[in-house]
């Protein structure tokens, strides 16, 4: 049986009567701002060459650090491409948010802190 929304399918485990589910796709389709599903498009920002290496060395080092697991870059490569992959785009639209509100809030102030009264005729 296969559960789930339009981003993640679940399928049941067999036996499972508690509900326990794997992932078992991702779908190739996203929401847009009226939750109305959207075909993908390729993410518009792509790591440098310098900053992927970065990371990569980063996961490496925090997966030894936390957990006591070695492995080389290939697997760090693959580890880092999931995160940026399902991780980067929510993030991306939330500091697009983030920012598109602190923008109208100071548009607010704007009109409050320079606003001159004008002599009526």
């Amino acid at each position: 049986r296969v559960l789930g929304n339009s981003r993640l399918q679940l399928e049941m485990l067999p036996g499972s009567t508690t509900g326990l589910a794997r992932p078992t796709r991702y779908a190739a389709y996203y929401y847009d701002s009226r939750h109305q599903p959207m075909k993908a498009k390729p993410m518009r920002f792509k790591l440098t060459d310098d900053r992927r290496a970065y990371m990569i060395a980063a996961v490496q080092a925090h997966f030894s650090d936390e957990f006591d697991d070695d492995f080389g870059e290939l697997k760090a490569g693959l580890i880092l491409d999931f995160f940026v992959k399902n991780l980067g785009p929510p993030l991306y639209n939330q500091a697009i948010r983030d920012a598109h509100g602190f923008i109208q809030e100071k548009l607010v102030d704007l009109e409050g802190d320079f606003y001159e009264p004008e002599e009526r005729r």
